[in-house]
């Protein structure tokens, strides 16, 4: 992705037209496996006030992080985006372990940490 935008190879600094193609090419896409192709099947009961409160605010969203994201590759090394990839990927899969956890006891490396020592409680 950073050579896109890079000076020295193709010079197209315009990371949020980048982001714009992309999500056209994601909508023609998503549009042509639920339509033309038919897929995958959508339920019919989305309505307006449906789409304006739960699809434009993600959409805005995620494309405000593509934004982002490709402004960020003009101003970081090839080999620091693997590693925060790389990294994300490791995150997000601990995150997901402890979110499947009933209770933050169930946890297998939990740690608890005493901050303050009720006197009523505390042995003399």
């Amino acid at each position: 992705m950073q050579w896109v935008l890079s000076s020295k190879e193709i010079n197209f600094p315009y990371p949020l037209a980048l982001t714009l193609l992309h999500m056209v090419f994601s909508s023609v896409l998503c549009f042509a496996i639920t339509k033309v192709f038919k897929i995958m099947k959508v339920e019919q009961g989305t309505t307006p006030e449906i789409f304006a409160s739960s699809v434009i605010p993600i959409g805005a969203m995620f494309a405000m992080t593509l934004w982002l994201g490709n402004t960020a590759y003009l101003y970081i090394s090839v080999s620091l985006a693997q590693m925060l990839k790389a990294i994300t990927a490791y995150n997000n899969h601990k995150l997901k372990k402890e979110a499947s956890q009933k209770d933050s006891n169930d946890l297998p490396n939990a740690e608890v940490v005493k901050l303050i020592d009720n006197p009523s409680t505390s042995d003399r």
